[in-house]
């Protein structure tokens, strides 16, 4: 320790007092004080002419110095000297000390020296020689490395199998799009057909009711007007004298006995028969119009079904407050005194829906009111854990978002999110809380979904969900309400 006191003050007797480096050509003065050549000089430029010593303040009536070649070796020296001192250690050397740095204290996460390692600052620390602090400091952040990179490994799978699983979902929906409108055409096609053939029938009978009524009209002329002859000959015939009357009487009656006989004119039963067929078949094409049209609404509705979503009394968590026409579930101050059926959670406020899916495919809103609470809709296998904690992961048969919230220490406030934990990580998922969350699900292809505003928010990986029942699950807390 003494020595090291020694070569302390060694190095700063060979150093200037004014830019307290090592002296530069070093110069003595007439007090005997000494300086570097161009600090003294520097420093008497700015006196004038009254010139003095920086150290011991006496006033030299000239400005006289002279060199110091002798501390001029002697700074050489010291420099050498320090070189070696700090070739010692490659770790450096410690500022306090002069000594190598050859230990590190894990505690403090500094090198030190040896006399650092006896100070009382470093006491009952954890000091490693420096290699072996390297090593395992090394090996700690290789190991974190690996991991890192395993990580971003899977997040790059991921993101190779979500994408080519989005891109076939794309060449899906132009594919469905395509047969949509073909098969839309084919039934637009074929009712245009049965259109005009239909109006095709109509104009036929309308042109044969107008071809038949025309004929009918000659008909009726021709003999209406052979009538109007023989009855003016016979109304001319009376209007005659006696002696004129009697002359030939018999010649204008044969005349009517020869008139032909006028068959009954009957109108052919052919058009008439047809437009009444045709009416006939009018009610059955409207039936089975409206058939059709229940059946397309059907069928679409079928393709992903709206439930009506009830929650479940028994599996509700005592903590939660169901509404009684159990569509809604609001976080409760206190406790309520309920049966502790296997049935219902205790520990995590949960509460499942009473539908149970084991096929199709499903979808159904939640209202989640104010964003600044804990809250988490989705799915749940029936089998899921109902005592003690539970993981909302589908590990642990929960496909579920959910609200987090974080505290900004710098800028002071608590920030929302929204998140969703698949087996490997959480997902950060938007920074905005919506107001309804819509819960889709199909089952066959073992996909969970959620949308906000028709947009997806997120989708789970498929799963297989082994013919098991799946439930609509809701989670809450703090003050706020669910409603489905």
């Amino acid at each position: 320790m003494a020595a090291e006191s020694i070569v302390k003050q060694f190095c700063e007797e060979a150093t200037c007092s004014v830019c307290l480096e090592h002296f530069k050509k070093p110069v003595t003065l007439q007090c005997g004080h000494n300086f570097c050549q161009a600090c003294i000089t520097h420093c008497w430029e700015k006196m004038g002419t009254r010139a003095s010593c920086p150290q011991c303040r006496e006033i030299s009536q000239q400005k006289i110095f002279r060199l110091n070649w002798q501390l001029a070796n002697l700074v050489e020296l010291v420099k050498k000297f320090q070189e070696e001192k700090r070739g010692d250690g490659k770790w450096g050397v410690c500022k306090r000390h002069q000594e190598p740095l050859k230990l590190f204290c894990c505690d403090d996460q500094t090198p030190i020296c040896v006399v650092c390692d006896r100070s009382m600052e470093h006491r009952n620390h954890r000091i490693l020689p420096m290699e072996e602090a390297f090593l395992e400091y090394k090996k700690e952040i290789q190991a974190q490395l690996q991991s890192l990179k395993q990580e971003e490994k899977k997040l790059q799978e991921q993101r190779v199998a979500e994408n080519w699983r989005s891109q076939k979902f794309l060449v899906s929906v132009k594919a469905e799009k395509q047969k949509t409108k073909s098969a839309f055409q084919r039934m637009q096609n074929f009712l245009e057909q049965q259109e005009q053939l239909r109006l095709s029938q109509l104009k036929e009978l309308k042109e044969e009711m107008e071809k038949r009524d025309k004929e009918n009209l000659t008909r009726f002329s021709e003999e209406i007007s052979d009538l109007n002859r023989l009855i003016t000959e016979m109304e001319g015939k009376l209007q005659q004298p006696e002696n004129k009357f009697l002359r030939d009487p018999k010649t204008i009656l044969s005349r009517y006995e020869k008139k032909p006989k006028r068959q009954r004119l009957e109108l052919p039963p052919g058009p008439e028969q047809a437009l009444r067929f045709y009416s006939q078949q009018t009610p059955g094409i409207q039936k089975a119009l409206e058939e059709c049209e229940g059946f397309l609404k059907e069928a679409l509705v079928q393709v992903l079904r709206k439930v009506n979503v009830t929650l479940d009394p028994d599996t509700a968590h005592p903590y939660l407050v169901l509404s009684k026409d159990l569509k809604s579930v609001t976080w409760g101050r206190t406790g309520q005194y309920l049966p502790n059926n296997p049935e219902r959670f205790d520990a995590v406020p949960s509460v499942l829906g009473r539908e149970k899916f084991t096929s199709g495919r499903h979808s159904w809103e939640v209202e989640v009111g104010n964003g600044q609470a804990l809250w988490g809709v989705g799915v749940a296998r029936e089998s899921v854990k109902r005592k003690g904690n539970i993981s909302h992961t589908p590990d642990e048969g929960f496909w579920v978002v959910q609200t987090a919230s974080w505290y900004d220490r710098y800028y002071g406030g608590t920030y929302w999110q929204m998140t969703a934990s698949t087996s490997s990580q959480s997902t950060v998922l938007s920074d905005v809380i919506p107001q309804k969350i819509q819960v889709s699900l199909d089952y066959e292809e073992g996909r969970v979904e959620f949308f906000v505003a028709n947009q997806r928010l997120f989708a789970f990986p498929s799963y297989s969900f082994c013919g098991e029942a799946l439930h609509p699950y809701f989670f809450i807390f703090n003050q706020n309400t669910l409603k489905c």
